[in-house]
């Protein structure tokens, strides 16, 4: 099934995707009794038509979900890069597992269903949580003993 157009943030979609290059102020499009009307276009090429954005609404649907999935795929990274420190808590075991998590949130973006994105479990970080407050616990009784 093919997505639809549905609003006018749709539409500034479509012409985002149509018109990389195009600036906000360049355009403004306005929904009028669930009518699509571009009111304003200041852009070199000529404008296009509601029918040309209508064609174009599945690719760029795709388009950006898919950029949206790659924005928190580098979040996801990001937040388990604290796994391949050398200091890091975790056992051989579970950095292995990390390594795996992370080597498929990496590939995820290309091989997901934009519409329904399945991401990859979390490796669980009870070793880690038990193992910092074994370390907040010496740290403790360090103190307690000077």
């Amino acid at each position: 099934m093919k997505p639809s157009i549905t609003n006018s943030v749709n539409y500034y979609l479509c012409v985002k995707y149509l018109f990389p290059l195009i600036r906000d102020k360049e355009f403004y499009i306005r929904l009028r009794d669930n009518f699509a009307v571009i009111e304003i276009w200041n852009y070199p090429a000529p404008k296009p038509t509601i029918e040309e954005l209508n064609e174009a609404w599945p690719d760029a649907d795709i388009y950006f979900r898919l950029e949206e999935i790659k924005k928190e795929t580098i979040k996801r990274l990001i937040a388990s890069d604290w796994t391949h420190l050398t200091d890091n808590p975790l056992s051989p075991e579970k950095q292995e597992e990390w390594r795996f998590y992370r080597r498929k949130l990496r590939v995820f973006p290309e091989v997901c269903d934009p519409y329904n994105p399945n991401w990859p479990k979390e490796p669980s970080n009870n070793e880690a949580k038990e193992e910092k407050k074994e370390s907040k616990k010496t740290k403790k009784s360090g103190k307690e003993n000077e």
